[in-house]
């Protein structure tokens, strides 16, 4: 049970306020992708697929701001693009990571967890490195970059593996990626 001002609210009442604030979101698709509710001691857990960043972002902030609600547990996956295997996205993500000029100073490496199979190494500078591991399709980082910018560009670079959708979206959906974006309205028009 949380607390909000003296008075404890019901988990139960909690967990109601934030479903009917999901089913009222449109860009929250609830049917196709549910998301689960539940307590951990104080932690509401959110766990499920969102079907892009946006649904993602758009749930922990609704979660948010429900009366009574501390911390969130963020358990939501996006859907991916395209379905890939560990060891292909691990490809995708090893070469953006290579063939971005702004890490060119840094030794990159990339296995799959369950193989621990090596890519191998580039032999840059010593300005950080960056470990990826991939395990149940989840890309991981790890490691030391020279600056936040670096680390940013990092993992949208991972992000975007493997970058299938429409011009619009994609150009949404990297916004909504950005730390501390809270809402994104969309007037591009993509020309032909």
């Amino acid at each position: 049970m949380t607390r909000h001002s003296d008075r404890p609210v019901p988990e139960k009442t909690i967990l109601k306020r934030v479903q009917a604030l999901f089913e009222d979101e449109p860009r929250i698709n609830l049917h196709r992708h549910p998301i689960r509710l539940s307590f951990t001691g104080e932690d509401l857990i959110l766990e499920g697929e969102a079907e892009n960043i946006a649904a993602k972002k758009l749930a922990l902030e609704l979660a948010a701001s429900v009366p009574g609600v501390g911390r969130i547990v963020d358990r939501l996956r996006v859907v991916p693009a395209e379905r890939m295997s560990d060891a292909e996205i691990r490809d995708c993500v090893y070469r953006a990571l290579l063939q971005e000029p702004v890490f060119y100073t840094c030794a990159i490496s990339a296995r799959v967890k369950g193989d621990r199979e090596t890519l191998g190494e580039s032999t840059a500078g010593p300005a950080g490195y960056i470990h990826v591991d991939i395990e149940d399709r989840v890309v991981i980082l790890n490691g030391q970059v020279p600056s936040l910018s670096h680390k940013r560009l990092a993992g949208v670079l991972a992000w975007w593996v493997p970058g299938s959708q429409n011009a619009k979206s994609m150009a949404e959906f990297d916004a909504w990626y950005v730390f501390g974006v809270d809402k994104v309205i969309n007037n591009l028009e993509v020309q032909p």
